[in-house]
């Protein structure tokens, strides 16, 4: 936000030369004698007149900053909306295999994808925001100035666990593909409320999420293709990304979970 450019405006004075007057040397008149009473009212006149300006000046600065502290956390520079998340620290990350998410479903594999969609169990993926009506938020539910909320990365997270789900169920022959077929909404954009929690209905919906969420902050970090078999392929591990902070952010999380009301 620009600060307003508040300046004190000055009088212009014209001085003109004597000579030019006729005047001459004759400095003698009655009309060259200074008056000191008059000058002396004068000077208490401009005196008033700079305080008064100087006071104006500082009360409306005053004014400008309130009004700038109560909107900066609702409006940026941009005119866009701000969310109340703190600024989390950023890090360089290197990618690297992680096997826990790789290997086939277990009981402790699934635990840890579905560990992914939230730090609190009951109510995955939702945390309170304070004073949310101060971002321009609205809430299905809340309690007098907290807000529920749920938070994109963690909706992310969670489909991409789904869809993890899917994958295995059917590759495992444990779910029937014709059956998932058979189930799927000819209204696509209709879809009833056990079509858009489970089935090939929520997976899908999960693949158009992620493909949003990825397009909509694009990480560009440059990898390097790799030999394999004399074949070069992009396999991503050992490229550093600027990321955030997952851990600080997680903690955020936890701290603001459902859980903590």
């Amino acid at each position: 936000m620009p600060w307003p450019l508040i300046a004190v405006s000055k009088s212009r004075q014209e001085y003109s030369s004597l000579a030019s007057e006729g005047h001459g040397d004759d400095l003698s008149t009655a009309s060259d004698i200074p008056r000191t009473k008059g000058t002396s009212w004068s000077s208490r006149i401009l005196l008033t007149f700079l305080a008064t300006t100087l006071a104006t000046n500082v009360l409306l600065m005053w004014a400008t900053l309130r009004l700038y502290e109560q909107s900066r956390n609702t409006i940026n520079l941009k005119g866009e909306a701000q969310t109340p998340f703190p600024s989390f620290p950023d890090e360089t990350r290197t990618f690297k295999e992680d096997l826990r998410y790789i290997v086939r479903p277990s009981n402790q594999s699934d635990s840890d994808w579905e560990d992914l969609g939230g730090p609190e169990s009951e109510h995955r993926g939702f945390i309170w925001i304070d004073n949310y009506t101060d971002y321009g938020l609205h809430a299905a539910e809340a309690v007098g100035r907290r807000g529920l909320f749920g938070v994109s990365v963690l909706h992310q997270l969670h489909c991409l666990g789904a869809i993890r789900k899917m994958f295995w169920n059917v590759v495992e022959g444990k779910i029937d593909a014709a059956e998932l077929l058979a189930e799927y909404p000819e209204d696509t954009g209709n879809p009833s409320f056990t079509a858009m929690t489970h089935g090939l209905w929520h997976v899908s919906h999960c693949f158009d999420y992620v493909r949003q969420a990825l397009m909509c902050r694009p990480d560009l970090t440059l990898e390097g293709p790799v030999h394999v078999n004399g074949r070069l392929l992009v396999v991503g591990w050992e490229s550093p990304h600027q990321c955030q902070s997952w851990d600080t952010i997680w903690k955020y999380f936890e701290e603001h979970s459902v859980a903590t009301f």
